[in-house]
């Protein structure tokens, strides 16, 4: 994202790993990470979007 408290991509994903996380890959953008979950997802799973209201405003504007 590209507002001033965003952290970088590659500080998250080093976070996310030194949490234990098995899964993780890192997109260019909220709108492509949403692409890539929906062209991962089986029926029935369920995408979840965790972050400010930017991350959620622009998930939302992808997947709708």
């Amino acid at each position: 994202l590209n507002v001033p408290r965003a952290m970088s991509c590659s500080r998250l994903y080093d976070e996310l790993e030194k949490a234990g996380a098995s899964h993780i890959m890192a997109c260019e953008s909220v709108a492509s990470a949403c692409r890539s979950a929906r062209a991962e997802a089986l029926a029935g799973d369920r995408i979840v979007v965790c972050g400010s209201f930017y991350t959620v405003a622009d998930a939302w504007e992808a997947c709708v």
